[in-house]
């Protein structure tokens, strides 16, 4: 995935419908893509009780939050 080089990314009720590789390479790419000085703004939820397993996504699915969302694990 890559973006043309950009100054600002507006992220909002986008990201945490992908599960989190997903989720992480979409971020990699979009910072990648920012100048010097540029700006990203992305929601951000935090979830009690979310958990994530690549292992689930071998068995056809994976098992989002109780609202349909995804996060990436924040320590």
């Amino acid at each position: 995935m890559r973006f043309e080089p950009c100054d600002i990314v507006f992220s909002f009720i986008v990201l945490q419908h992908n599960t989190p590789p997903v989720i992480y390479a979409t971020l990699a790419a979009i910072f990648d893509a920012l100048r010097v000085g540029g700006v990203a703004v992305c929601r951000y939820r935090p979830m009690r009780g979310y958990s994530f397993s690549i292992a689930n996504l071998s068995f056809g699915g994976c098992q989002p939050h109780r609202h349909g969302d995804h996060a990436l694990p924040q320590p």
